[in-house]
């Protein structure tokens, strides 16, 4: 029988390995290693419990929280889905209620909104009359806790109406709502680098601090995002403050393998 082009290769594949064993001289090992003992009920727990963590955090990120859950039957329709039974309700009705659900949510996240204007609207004029606050002309307002005397941004040549991804700043920072909910802190003494495909704010003082300095930003919802919910933590309409400490500015050298394109990171806080 005529040796097809299938067995070919394996025999190929076979003899190859063969010279290779010979060659290196490969022995089978003589112990076998040891799976590493664990406490599975821990181990089920910790699991159970940073899986159920994600999710939530998911679901509120839509909007949701915990009141417009029935928690048992969640739990049922959960283990249900695992062990691959058919769904217990009619899909229609299903589909109803997440229509129902959905205006629910929409409108709740619409009240939240006006309640967060009228909030920042009130710091934002207040605040405005403390001596060591500045306001631009956009709206952002910012205090210097640190003069820094060194270099300030300087747009790369070829960047067109302001979109820079080559420059990048160092930087340490603390993000928090008006509330003090805290939705972002860089690890202490390890500066970070952000580029400037960042909400609208935060690019404003980045653009403006000499290296060096430490500031304290106050983001309108306006320059931030607006209406749109970020995670769990930024309502719609939040008004953001920021302490950020600048160490750095450098231009990043384009990636041959992007085809000379600057490389981009999925930082936080990201423009909306």
């Amino acid at each position: 029988m005529r040796p097809t082009f299938l067995t070919t290769a394996v025999l190929a594949a076979f003899a190859s390995i063969s010279t290779i064993a010979n060659a290196q001289k490969i022995t089978p090992p003589t112990t076998v290693p040891t799976e590493p003992k664990v406490d599975r009920e821990e181990l089920k727990k910790v699991m159970s419990y940073g899986l159920g963590f994600q999710k939530g955090e998911e679901f509120a990120s839509f909007g949701f929280n915990s009141q417009d859950f029935d928690k048992a039957t969640f739990i049922k329709a959960f283990l249900a889905a695992l062990n691959q039974e058919d769904m217990d309700v009619d899909p229609a009705k299903y589909d109803q209620a997440m229509k129902m659900i959905d205006s629910i949510i929409s409108n709740r996240e619409l009240e939240l909104a006006k309640k967060n204007q009228k909030a920042e609207l009130a710091f934002m004029a207040k605040n405005a009359e403390r001596k060591e606050v500045k306001t631009t002309a956009s709206g952002l307002q910012y205090e210097i806790l640190k003069k820094g005397t060194g270099k300030t941004y300087t747009p790369p040549a070829g960047s067109i109406n302001g979109n820079d991804r080559a420059t990048e700043f160092y930087i340490e920072c603390t993000g928090t709502t008006l509330s003090g909910t805290e939705f972002i802190k860089t690890p202490k003494g390890e500066p970070i680098a952000f580029n400037l495909q960042v909400i609208h704010g935060f690019a404003e003082a980045l653009k403006m601090m000499p290296i060096g300095s430490k500031w304290k930003i106050y983001v309108p919802a306006k320059l931030a995002f607006g209406l749109q919910r970020q995670g769990s933590k930024i309502e719609p309409n939040s008004m953001l403050t920021y302490e950020i400490e600048l160490h750095d500015i450098k231009l990043r050298k384009p990636d041959p393998a992007r085809g000379g394109q600057h490389p981009q990171h999925p930082i936080m806080p990201s423009r909306p």
